[in-house]
C-alpha cells in the first residue's frame, strides 16, 4: 500500500514538473534569443528534425528555433500557403512539447527573394532600377498583396509561436536598385507634384542627387509602412508577440528603426545583419568582409543603442561543399569579435533531407558554445591603424558598391593590426576610398588631429580638391616616370609598373618649399658597377601638414589589379617598410613579424588587453611569433588563450634570439586564437 502511494506521488510530481515547462501553443512568448536555428518545414521527417533541435538545445548550442514559412504569393487566386504551414508548425510544436525549446516562425519569404513562382500571382511585382524589368518579388504598395500577407500572418499566429522573424526579402535596394513599378511612380509624382515616367525617373535618380534623395526617402517610407502593417497585424492578435528582422547590406542605413517597429511593445529589437560567407573559395577577402560587417554595425548602432544584432553564419546551400565547418566557425567568431551578439543558424539541408551534411556543423556548435557565451559578454574596442568608416553609411541609392581598395585589405593579410573607426584615431590610414566617401568635415578632422598614412591615389585626389596643405605635398600622376626600382633602408624593392605618382612638397607663404623628409626613393640603375642608385623622385615623403600633424604620403597605388601587380605590396620588404612608417606615427602594441597570411588585431576592454589571430593562408603555424610593445620584457605577466569551453587558459611562451615572443600555440588555416595579455 505504501509503495502504491509512493509511485502515485512520484507520477504526480513529474506531471507537475513537465506542466511547468514552457510548451508552445500555451501562450509562452520569448523576446530575447541569440542562437536561433532555422528548420525546414519537412513534415515527413518532423520527428527527426525535432529530435535534432532538442539535442542542440540541451547541449547549449542553440537557445531557440524557428520553422521556415515562405508565404510569398503563388497561384491565381493565391494559394493558402499559411494554412498548410500552420498544420506543419503544429506537427512540430506537438513533438517539441516538454522540451522547453522556444519555437517560433521565420517568415522566410513575404515579398519574395526573386525566384519564379510556379503559378504567378497577379499582384504588382517590383521593377528593378538597373534594367527596368520586373522580378518575382511583390511591391508593398499593392493593397491586394498586403491583404494577402495580413491574412497569412493571422493564420500562422493561430499556432501561438514563441516569436516571429521577418526575412531579408523585405527590401527595395540591395540587388534591386529600387522599385519603378506604376504604383511607386504614381506615389512619387503625387508626393512631389511631378509627372515623370518610369524611364525618366530611372535615368534621373542616377544623375540628380536631390532627386535621388527624394526617391530614396520614398522607398524608406514604403518599407516603414510595410513593417508597421506587419506589427499592427501582430498587435491585433497579441501585442506581446515579438518579431525580429533580417536585412541586407544596403538597407542597414535605416533598418535599426524598422527592427524597433517590428519589436513593438513586446521587447527590445533584434536584427540579423548581412554578412554571410557561403560559396566563397578564398579567405583573402576576410578583411574586406570585416569592413562590410563593421559598417553595418556602426550604422545600426547610430540608429538605436538597444538593438541586439545577430550575425549571418549561413552555410547555404547547407553542406560542406559550399562552406566548411571551420569556415562557419571562423565567420561567426569574427562576427562576435567585431560586435555581433548572436547568430541565425541555417545548418539543415532543404528541401531534401540529408542529415549527414550537417553533422560537422553541429559538432562545432556544441564544442564551441562555451567560447561563444564568453564572447557575447565582451565588448572590445579595437586599436591599431585607424581605417575610417563614413557615417551613417554611404548613401546607397543610386546603388553604391565601392571597388576601391582600402588599407585593411593589405594590413589584414600581413599581420598588421587595424581598427575600423567612426572618429579620428591617433593614427589613420587612407586610400582614395575614404577621400571619396567621407564628408569634408570628417576628413579635415582626421588631418587636424592625427598622424596619417596615405597612398598616391588618395594624395592625388586631395591635391585635385585643393587640400594639398592637409598632407604637406602635392601628388600628380607620373605613370611614365623613368624608374627601375624603389630604394628603402638600403634595400632594393620592386616599384611596379602599373601606377605611380610624383610627390612635391607644397610651397609656404614665402614661396619656399615646405620641409619634407624622403623616407624612400624611386631610382634608376647606376651607370657603372659600384655606383649608388640614381634618385629620380621620392617614393614616400614625411611632411608636417598645415595643422602641425605628421603625414606620410606614399607614391605607389594600393589599387592593384590581377596577375603579379599585388606583389609590389605583398612582400616582406614592403611589410617591413609599412611597419616602419606606422611606427613613426604611433607605435604598435602588437604585430605578426613573419610572412604567413595572418589577420591580427588587438584592443582593449577597459584596462584589459585582448588580441586575436586567424590564419588566412594554407600553411599551418606550429607556433605564433609576435612583436610589439605588449611583448616587451615586463610588459605582461602571462598570456591566456580562450578555449572552446570559454575558459582562459595559460599559454607557454619562449623568446627567440631576436627577442620575438613565441607562443606555443598551433594555428591551422581557417582557425582563430583569442588571446588575453595579463
Amino acid at each position: 500500500m505504501k509503495t502504491k502511494h509512493f509511485f502515485k506521488w512520484v507520477f504526480l510530481a513529474l506531471a507537475i514538473f513537465y506542466a511547468s515547462l514552457p510548451l508552445h501553443g500555451e501562450g509562452k512568448h520569448v523576446t530575447q534569443y541569440r542562437m536561433l536555428n532555422v528548420v525546414p518545414p519537412t513534415a515527413e521527417v518532423a520527428e527527426e528534425l525535432c529530435r535534432d533541435m532538442v539535442d542542440l538545445y540541451r547541449s547549449g548550442a542553440i537557445d531557440s528555433a524557428a520553422l521556415i514559412c515562405a508565404i510569398v504569393p503563388q497561384g491565381n487566386p493565391p494559394i493558402d500557403k499559411a494554412s498548410q504551414l500552420l498544420e506543419t508548425y503544429r506537427t512540430f510544436q506537438k513533438k517539441l512539447e516538454g522540451s522547453g525549446l522556444p519555437f517560433g516562425i521565420l517568415l522566410q519569404a513575404t515579398m519574395g527573394h526573386g525566384g519564379p513562382g510556379n503559378i504567378p500571382t497577379p499582384f504588382q511585382k517590383l521593377v528593378r532600377g538597373k534594367n527596368g524589368k520586373p522580378i518575382y518579388s511583390f511591391c508593398p504598395e499593392d493593397k491586394g498583396f498586403l491583404e494577402y500577407i495580413g491574412k497569412s500572418i493571422r493564420t500562422l499566429a493561430q499556432g501561438n509561436p514563441a516569436f516571429f522573424m521577418v526575412d531579408d526579402d523585405t527590401r527595395l535596394l540591395t540587388l534591386r536598385e529600387g522599385c519603378f513599378c506604376p504604383l511607386h511612380i504614381a506615389r512619387f509624382n503625387q508626393l512631389h507634384s511631378t509627372n515623370y515616367t518610369a524611364e525618366q525617373l530611372r535615368k534621373l535618380v542616377y544623375e540628380q542627387d536631390f532627386l535621388a534623395h527624394q526617391y530614396d526617402e520614398m522607398l524608406q517610407k514604403t518599407m516603414e509602412d510595410y513593417f508597421r502593417f506587419i506589427r499592427q497585424t501582430l498587435d491585433d492578435i497579441d501585442p506581446d508577440l515579438h518579431c525580429s528582422l533580417c536585412i541586407c547590406e544596403q538597407e542597414a542605413r535605416f533598418s535599426g528603426n524598422y527592427a524597433k517597429i517590428l519589436a513593438g511593445k513586446s521587447g527590445s529589437p533584434i536584427l540579423r545583419l548581412n554578412n554571410a560567407r557561403y560559396l566563397l573559395d578564398t579567405q583573402r577577402d576576410i578583411p574586406q568582409w570585416l569592413r562590410k560587417t563593421a559598417t553595418q554595425l556602426v550604422s545600426l548602432r547610430t540608429q538605436t543603442k538597444e538593438l541586439l544584432i545577430l550575425a549571418e553564419p549561413d552555410t547555404c546551400p547547407h553542406n560542406r561543399y559550399s562552406m566548411g565547418a571551420y569556415s562557419m566557425l571562423q565567420q561567426f567568431t569574427l562576427s562576435l569579435l567585431e560586435g555581433c551578439k548572436g547568430g541565425k543558424w541555417w545548418i539543415t539541408r532543404y528541401p531534401v533531407y540529408e542529415p549527414g551534411s550537417g553533422q560537422a556543423f553541429r559538432k562545432i556548435l556544441k564544442k564551441y558554445q562555451g567560447q561563444f557565451k564568453t564572447l557575447f559578454e565582451m565588448n572590445i574596442v579595437w586599436s591599431g591603424a585607424g581605417v575610417p568608416l563614413s557615417l551613417p553609411g554611404v548613401f546607397t541609392f543610386p546603388v553604391y558598391q565601392s571597388q576601391i581598395n582600402s588599407w585593411e585589405n593589405i594590413f589584414g593579410r600581413m599581420g598588421i593590426p587595424f581598427a575600423f573607426t567612426s572618429e579620428a584615431a591617433s593614427c589613420n590610414v587612407l586610400t582614395e576610398r575614404q577621400i571619396r566617401e567621407l564628408p569634408p568635415e570628417q576628413l579635415e578632422a582626421i588631418f587636424r588631429t592625427s598622424g596619417v598614412l596615405l597612398d598616391g591615389d588618395a594624395a592625388a585626389l586631395l591635391t585635385e580638391q585643393g587640400h594639398a596643405d592637409w598632407i604637406g605635398c602635392k601628388a600628380t600622376k607620373a605613370d611614365k616616370l623613368p624608374i627601375a626600382f624603389e630604394w628603402w633602408n638600403g634595400k632594393r624593392m620592386n616599384a611596379g609598373s602599373y601606377k605611380r605618382f610624383l610627390l612635391t612638397p607644397v610651397q609656404k607663404e614665402d614661396g619656399q618649399q615646405a620641409s619634407a623628409q624622403a623616407l624612400s626613393n624611386y631610382c634608376q640603375r647606376p651607370q657603372q658597377p659600384g655606383q649608388p642608385p640614381k634618385v629620380v623622385a621620392p617614393a614616400a615623403l614625411l611632411c608636417t601638414n598645415c595643422f602641425g600633424q605628421p603625414v606620410i604620403t606614399m607614391a605607389l597605388s594600393t589599387q592593384y589589379g590581377g596577375g603579379f601587380e599585388p606583389f609590389v605590396i605583398f612582400n616582406e620588404t614592403r611589410k617591413a617598410q609599412l611597419l616602419s612608417f606606422l611606427q613613426k606615427l604611433k607605435p604598435l602594441a602588437l604585430f605578426y613579424p613573419e610572412d604567413a597570411e595572418i589577420l591580427l588585431r588587438y584592443g582593449f576592454q577597459g584596462k584589459q588587453r585582448f588580441a586575436y589571430l586567424t590564419n588566412l593562408g594554407f600553411d599551418p603555424l606550429e607556433n605564433i611569433p609576435l612583436r610589439g610593445e605588449w611583448t616587451n620584457a615586463g610588459a605582461f605577466q602571462d598570456v591566456r588563450v580562450l578555449s572552446p569551453s570559454g575558459q582562459w587558459e595559460p599559454v607557454p611562451t619562449t623568446r627567440a634570439d631576436d627577442g620575438t615572443l613565441l607562443l606555443s600555440l598551433p594555428l591551422p588555416p581557417h582557425q582563430i586564437v583569442i588571446l588575453q595579455f595579463r
